[in-house]
């Protein structure tokens, strides 16, 4: 991709590769997103500083959603809904050792700072529960920079050793009718696009929503301001349009405080109390609960 594109906000086809997409910058004027797909050492000083300069007065703006657009494989989507997945832990399972291998980078990163381990350990999960993710809380307090945090965090992860293709998830995403799909998540684009990959269903999805890292105060799940952003994005107006799967407790319970249909994938089914409308194990029981997403289901 060699062209700037201008958007509101900006669209990235999913099908462009991983070495453009990641070396993308973004540079904002009066609301409109200049697009530029390159390799970031072709730009000048001057542009990059343009750039740097434009970033600052954008991260103030929390009303538009970081997202990228593709021409997903689907059929029928002609009703308006839209179903929004989360990414970790959910369209995998924890048993994988992603979430485990995660919870130890994030502690290292912690004790990096200077934390001994029982305090490290304490800050992790008290800025998980406090703000949907470890990183905003040391963004906040602690004056991390968030990018540098993603790649000694998230990018080093070794997703090749833990994930690869799941045929059942991709013939059960490929078979979806009446529904636009879309991956909600709190990663950075970078991590988000590496699991999909790895998973075999980077094709599969309208859009990514993602957590942008660069701007200051980003927002994500589950504060609702990310909700609202999510919808306008995928372009649906009627919350009861819009369909939630998540691992995350707090994420769903905000799903539904909208107006969500919500599916916690839980690590307990049988748990109480429950959170939202259904509750499955795995994302291959996404279909009984929601059996009139396929063709074989039971169209309302």
């Amino acid at each position: 991709m060699d062209v700037l594109q201008m958007c509101r906000p900006f669209h990235i086809p999913m099908s462009v590769p991983y070495l453009l997409r990641h070396a993308r910058k973004h540079a904002f004027n009066g609301g409109r997103s200049a697009c530029i797909a390159g390799l970031a050492h072709t730009a000048s000083n001057s542009e990059l500083h343009s750039l740097q300069h434009a970033r600052k007065r954008q991260g103030q703006r929390r009303d538009k959603a970081h997202f990228r657009m593709a021409a997903a494989n689907s059929t029928g989507e002609t009703s308006g809904k839209v179903f929004f997945f989360d990414i970790d832990n959910c369209l995998y399972p924890k048993s994988t050792g992603i979430y485990r291998e995660m919870g130890r980078k994030i502690h290292a990163y912690f004790k990096r700072l200077g934390f001994p381990d029982e305090e490290a350990t304490e800050l992790h999960h008290r800025y998980y529960r406090t703000y949907g993710l470890a990183l905003r809380g040391l963004v906040k307090h602690h004056d991390v920079d968030p990018m540098a945090y993603d790649r000694e965090v998230d990018q080093a992860l070794p997703l090749e050793q833990f994930l690869k293709p799941d045929p059942e998830l991709r013939t059960m995403l490929e078979t979806m009718q009446g529904v636009k799909k879309w991956a909600f998540t709190n990663a950075y684009e970078v991590h988000a696009g590496r699991v999909l990959k790895a998973l075999g269903i980077e094709d599969q999805f309208a859009g990514l929503t993602f957590c942008d890292y660069a701007t200051p105060n980003f927002p994500c799940k589950p504060e609702e301001v990310y909700y609202e952003q999510v919808m306008q994005a995928a372009g649906v107006t009627d919350p009861s349009k819009c369909y939630l799967v998540d691992d995350a407790a707090a994420n769903i319970d905000m799903a539904k405080k909208l107006g969500w249909t919500a599916v916690h994938v839980a690590d307990d089914v049988s748990a109480e109390p429950k959170h939202g409308d259904f509750q499955i194990s795995h994302i291959h029981e996404l279909q009984e609960v929601l059996p009139e997403f396929w063709p074989d289901g039971n169209v309302n």
